[in-house]
């Protein structure tokens, strides 16, 4: 056996305590029975009050008390093993080590700016891998693909000019190493982005980036620095600097644009200069367009939950408890209930009947309350954890396992929705969006519709028969124009509602359903995706909104 939430466990240090307390409420209420009834009267006038029925309400009560503890500690055995993959898109960065990267004209320098960039580019990834190129006169692999973030985040975080000569830089280089590692897959899902100043001094780098293209490879460039430059100092040993003369001449570097810009291009891919949100242009515009690939299928093992036999246990002791005088009335009183008048002597109240049976029943129904509140709450924190870590199978499995019991909770829709799209069920995702409509939150009803229309869009693509592609593709059409109704500014529906009306018009017209599908399949939907939205903090009782996209 084993336990999903361990730390309520400390609650069994509460059961000592309340035994205490029981003993001690015993030994008061003796005490004051004894100040007030003279001690021949005792018996009959203390009905259900012996020392052993309160020693065995006690133990009833203390072991409801242990079994509820150990309910909310999510006790599992049994398990059942899942099958889950992992998808994604292979992504290398390849910065720039040259010496012109230490130029200041952004700061703190150039290098510094890119670093920063390939970390918010890591943030945005999901069940990404990625890799890092360091290049200049030459290149290596310095860290390979990987979905280890920390591991990648220690060698970006390394890097230095030291490490590679300092005179020339080859932009052919990163793009060979790019090729050789992925040189034995396919598909496309491979993405090679470039940070650097631009400056070449090899002139190979459009034969290679047009190789490079061939295999299916996009190339996206960044380019850091600035059209003005800046001098090239080098630090001395003390505090002063003095220009960098690597020829009897100080040098100047400036950003060049043109050869990145070509590189691009060759590369399907597109150039962007450095800038604060040149991560999130990179991912939206670009990056999400690539189809992710299933790295691999792994079998985890899900255990079964099994608090509901700890808790109905403990709530059955709490009934007994509550009605053990009626239950099991002390008989040996019965032949004494008769005083010379011949009536009736009531004897102290037992403690299941009137008020307190009814304020008794009131705590065992605010705790069942509060108790699936709390496991919802850890299924819901659960489900974002393992979408936030990329297991978008996992994720949707948990959010549909919340939904069994709360079907029409809009934001648990939403982010089942999000889960589904990101696992690639876009069918699915179509559902839970359109469940998560009904919400009264105008901001989660936008994001709905928009990632609706996303849903929509790919479930056309898929769709081999070309009136099914139509249609799937009017409907993502109509739900961006209702995201815009709702925000007229969102920049990222205007473009897909845009893209979806070009689809559309490259279909063929109906006497053309026998000629091939014409469409242009460089231009990909969903250029921002926000299907996560979380970090919008916890509304009510409910999970965050999943993270505002990818």
């Amino acid at each position: 056996m084993r336990f999903a939430n361990p730390e309520f466990l400390w609650g069994l240090l509460a059961i000592p305590a309340l035994a205490s307390f029981l003993y001690w409420a015993w030994k008061r209420k003796i005490y004051l029975i004894t100040q007030f009834v003279p001690a021949r009267l005792a018996n009959d006038l203390t009905v259900g009050v012996s020392k052993s029925s309160a020693f065995k309400r006690s133990m009833l009560l203390c072991s409801a008390s242990l079994l509820i503890a150990l309910s909310l500690a999510r006790p599992q055995w049994g398990y059942e093993d899942i099958e889950t993959s992992r998808r994604g898109l292979d992504i290398l960065l390849a910065v720039d080590l040259s010496y012109s990267m230490t130029a200041d004209d952004l700061q703190p320098n150039r290098l510094t700016q890119a670093k920063l960039a390939i970390l918010d580019i890591m943030k945005r990834s999901r069940g990404d891998r990625l890799g890092l190129i360091p290049f200049s006169g030459a290149a290596f692999l310095q860290c390979p693909l990987t979905q280890d973030k920390s591991a990648f985040a220690q060698s970006v975080q390394s890097l230095d000019p030291s490490w590679l000569p300092r005179e020339g830089t080859d932009l052919s280089e990163p793009i060979r190493i790019a090729m050789e590692t992925f040189e034995s897959q396919t598909g496309n899902h491979q993405a090679l982005v470039i940070l650097s100043d631009g400056e070449d001094h090899e002139g190979l780098i459009e034969e290679v980036a047009q190789e490079a293209a061939d295999k299916g490879i996009r190339i996206f460039t960044l380019g850091f620095g600035t059209l003005e430059g800046a001098m090239l100092y080098e630090t001395g040993a003390g505090s002063g600097r003095s220009f960098y003369k690597p020829n009897g001449n100080a040098v100047k570097s400036r950003l060049e644009e043109g050869m990145l810009k070509r590189v691009a291009e060759i590369g399907a891919g597109f150039y962007l200069r450095s800038g604060p949100n040149i991560a999130e242009v990179l991912y939206d515009k670009g990056l999400s367009t690539l189809v992710e690939k299933e790295f691999d299928s792994q079998t985890k093992r899900r255990f079964n939950d099994r608090y509901e036999w700890f808790m109905g246990f403990g709530l059955l002791l709490l009934v007994i408890e509550t009605f053990y005088s009626q239950l099991f009335s002390p008989k040996r009183n019965k032949k004494n209930l008769r005083n010379n008048n011949n009536e009736s002597v009531k004897g102290i109240p037992a403690f299941g009947a009137g008020w307190n049976s009814l304020l008794v029943w009131t705590a065992i129904i605010a705790f069942a309350t509060g108790f699936t509140w709390t496991s919802n709450a850890a299924s819901q924190r659960q489900a974002l954890k393992l979408y936030r870590q990329g297991e978008y199978q996992q994720a949707l499995s948990e959010f549909e396992s919340y939904l069994k019991d709360r079907p029409y909770d809009p934001l648990a829709n939403y982010n089942a929705g999000a889960a589904a799209y990101k696992a690639g069920k876009f069918n699915e995702a179509t559902g839970y969006f359109e469940n998560a409509l009904s919400t009264p939150d105008l901001d989660l009803q936008k994001q709905a519709h928009y990632n609706l229309g996303n849903a929509l869009f790919r479930a056309g693509e898929s769709a081999e028969n070309i009136e099914e592609k139509s249609q799937q593709w009017k409907q993502a059409l109509q739900e961006y124009e209702s995201a815009l109704k709702l925000d007229p500014g969102e920049s990222n529906a205007t473009y897909n509602r845009e893209l979806t009306r070009k689809k559309l018009e490259q279909l063929p017209k109906p006497d053309q359903s026998d000629q091939p599908d014409q469409s242009d399949q460089s231009d990909q939907s969903d250029q921002s995706d926000q299907s996560d939205q979380s970090d919008q903090s916890d509304q009510s009782d409910q999970s965050d909104q999943s993270d505002q996209s990818d």
